[in-house]
């Protein structure tokens, strides 16, 4: 059996392509474990990231609760002042309108009673 120059040549280019694609396959394999190994941290980033938003979500409604409680207590403090402050009128007046002290002695004994 005897090779022509074009056979050697086309051994050649078949060895050369053999190991052309041996390295583009070594590069793809290469290439697709980092992807995998990418893909693997962005599941465990994404993971993190949904308990990191749900503790989040906790707390904020937490907060919300917390300022519908506040709101609830300003209005009772709010209304509270306001019975405070029409009572103390209201003495203000009974006194204003005393006209001699055994009058406002009476007022006076009759609340401590």
């Amino acid at each position: 059996m005897k090779f022509e120059a074009k056979d050697i040549i086309y051994i050649a280019l078949l060895i050369g392509a053999g190991y052309l694609i041996f390295n583009l396959n070594s590069e793809l394999a290469g290439a697709n474990a980092s992807i995998k190994t990418f893909n693997n941290k962005m599941e465990d980033q994404k993971a993190e990231n949904l308990e990191a938003y749900s503790i989040l979500e906790d707390k904020i409604n937490s907060q919300v609760d917390l300022t519908q409680k506040l709101q609830i207590d300003i209005n009772s403090l709010e209304d509270s002042k306001n019975i405070i402050y029409q009572k103390s009128n209201e003495n203000k007046t009974i006194i204003n309108s005393i006209h001699n002290a055994d009058s406002l002695a009476g007022i006076i004994s009759r609340r401590y009673r």
